[in-house]
């Protein structure tokens, strides 16, 4: 299958749920420290996407992570979203370690 469109976002654009949380945001990465109060918590990605393309409503089947997480930390859950929409969702995930990529199909749910 040949990709006709794609669409990614920089390590440096992110927010994060947890106002208490805090991110150092560093040439292309930004290092994510949870506080003491609160371990765990969600980072949002804001992916901008064509809404449109060529007179026809843009579709995406896949999503994919690219990230290295410190010892104590993992990846649990990774929700998809078109706007206020949830599309598909990763759950029960228990993903860490150094440069790891997620790769999914997205199944619309």
């Amino acid at each position: 299958m040949t990709i006709k469109q794609a669409a990614w976002t920089h390590g440096l654009g992110i927010e994060l749920e947890s106002r208490s949380w805090t991110a150092l945001r560093q040439g292309f990465y930004t290092i994510v420290t949870p506080s003491n109060e609160s371990q765990a918590g969600w980072v949002h990605f804001v992916i901008p996407t064509p809404v449109i393309i060529n007179g026809v409503r843009s579709k995406f089947d896949s999503a994919r992570i690219k990230f290295t997480t410190g010892p104590a930390a993992k990846i649990t859950n990774v929700h998809v979203y078109d706007g206020e929409n949830k599309i598909s969702e990763f759950n029960g995930l228990n993903v860490t370690g150094k440069l790891e990529t997620i790769s999914k199909d997205i199944a619309i749910v």
